[in-house]
């Protein structure tokens, strides 16, 4: 039973816990917040209209294809989560699926004026790579980004419009692969983790030994952490991070200074998790990495360099990507050896 030490749980005949109109149970099992489709459509939805009203094109046309287009994108999902739910999955399953979405997308690129075939593929596409992001178990966010990437590529490879494309291919896999696929966790199961973490000491301590036992932090687990956690401190060790190797070059004993794990580092989880790490040398090739916070935080310290505008555009994308969490820090027991 979801949430059992909520009353409301147990009365059978109260529809997601006597709240209709924020939550939805589409198995009957478990409740779950759909904000995140309203999201996407209300975003595809606005950068359609600005366009237009950009371009002199029909604003009123234009929003109501858009709604269109999102309809069709969900719809196809809940097709393929319901009635065709035995051939999701399989290769001939989603070519179809890819085939339904390239359809719809060519058919609202035409309503609009636009090149049907160039459309068909920018959305078969999209919906293809969503599916094997999908078979591969791949991390959502990444899913997402993907598919708006096949979408905008396949635009952009034919002569068609980037931004357009992407749009799409962002619509195809937050309606249809995020809103559908069977295997992600719906907004039930993340309500339940979060309340669960706060009030139960023994299973926060589970799920922080289980991201920590490897000594090291992947962005799924900071992304995991950061969105269900309370705030605690996660640990990591020091000497399983990949840096590379670090230049000492004119440095002494007690220097510190700010590593760009971005650029610097081949593995993309310290990446993506770090951004920038503070270390202190402590000689022979030794190295102390200073506690970070997970957030996203706008840095205006020169803030008209370059250097800070790139760090600054990958935080507001990474919290854009996060949504709502809980900043963390992170601490790191022993050294760093150069490599």
């Amino acid at each position: 039973m979801q949430l059992p030490e909520n009353s409301q749980s147990f009365n059978r005949y109260s529809y997601c816990i006597n709240n209709p109109l924020k939550y939805t149970d589409p198995t009957g099992q478990l409740f779950g917040i759909d904000d995140v489709a309203l999201f996407f459509a209300a975003a595809s939805l606005y950068e359609s209209v600005m366009t237009a009203a950009v371009t002199g094109e029909s604003v009123w046309k234009t929003a109501g294809i858009s709604i269109l287009s999102s309809a069709a994108s969900y719809g196809i999902g809940s097709l393929f989560s319901g009635p065709l739910q035995s051939i999701s999955g399989t290769f001939g399953g989603e070519l179809l699926r890819a085939g339904a979405h390239g359809l719809a997308s060519g058919v609202c690129s035409a309503l609009q004026g636009d090149n049907f075939g160039r459309s068909f593929l920018s959305g078969a596409i999209s919906s293809g790579t969503g599916s094997f992001a999908s078979c591969v178990d791949m991390n959502e966010v990444l899913m997402l980004a993907s598919c708006t990437a096949a979408g905008g590529l396949t635009e952009w490879a034919l002569g068609g419009d980037f931004l357009q494309g992407a749009m799409n291919g962002l619509t195809i896999g937050a309606l249809n692969h995020m809103q559908h696929d069977p295997g992600s966790e719906t907004e039930g199961n993340k309500i339940y983790s979060r309340e669960r973490i706060k009030k139960d000491s023994k299973y926060k301590r589970k799920v922080m030994n289980e991201i920590q036992k490897d000594g090291k932090l992947s962005f799924a687990e900071a992304y995991y952490w950061y969105g269900y956690g309370d705030g605690s401190d996660i640990t990591v060790d020091a000497s399983k991070l990949d840096l590379g190797t670090i230049d000492v070059t004119g440095k002494k004993v007690g220097d510190r200074w700010s590593l760009p794990t971005l650029t610097l580092s081949g593995n993309k989880d310290v990446g993506l998790v770090y951004g920038h790490l503070t270390v202190e040398y402590m000689g022979n090739n030794t190295f102390i990495i200073k506690p970070d916070t997970y957030n996203f935080e706008i840095h205006t310290d020169n803030f008209f360099k370059w250097s800070t505008i790139k760090r600054n555009l990958e935080t507001i994308g990474a919290k854009i990507l996060h949504g709502t969490g809980t900043p963390f820090n992170i601490n790191f027991k022993g050294l760093y050896y150069n490599r």
